[in-house]
């Protein structure tokens, strides 16, 4: 069984086949697994909003979680998107902005 130059495992040409059942069972458990989604959530006047999310599966072990906010609005008025209570089945997306209430979250999970 031979690796790429990032780690990832492959079957060698000569591989038995069982070999190669296993290399590509390494090769799957080695990719990340991510999972993104939208959250509509409104924010206002300096007040944090939060909202759970529930991952659409279980991920095997806590990802990390990346909030980022889509909002029409001038950037000045988006304060800040951040993740809390991370698990494995979901977390909460909690964001703050100047006025207005109307933004869209987008959330992106990864675990390796």
């Amino acid at each position: 069984m031979g690796n790429t130059a990032n780690g990832l495992p492959y079957p060698d040409d000569t591989a038995a086949l069982a070999q190669g059942a296993q290399a590509i069972k390494a090769l799957a458990s080695a990719l990340a697994v991510v999972k993104t989604g939208t959250v509509a959530i409104g924010a206002t006047n300096s007040n944090p909003k939060s909202i759970a999310v529930t991952f659409p599966s279980k991920f095997t072990k806590v990802p990390l979680v990346f909030c980022l906010i889509i909002t029409n609005a001038v950037a000045t008025t988006v304060q800040a998107a951040w993740p809390t209570n991370i698990t494995v089945n979901g977390f909460t997306f909690n964001a703050v902005r100047n006025s207005g209430t109307s933004l869209t979250g987008i959330y992106v999970a990864v675990s390796t």
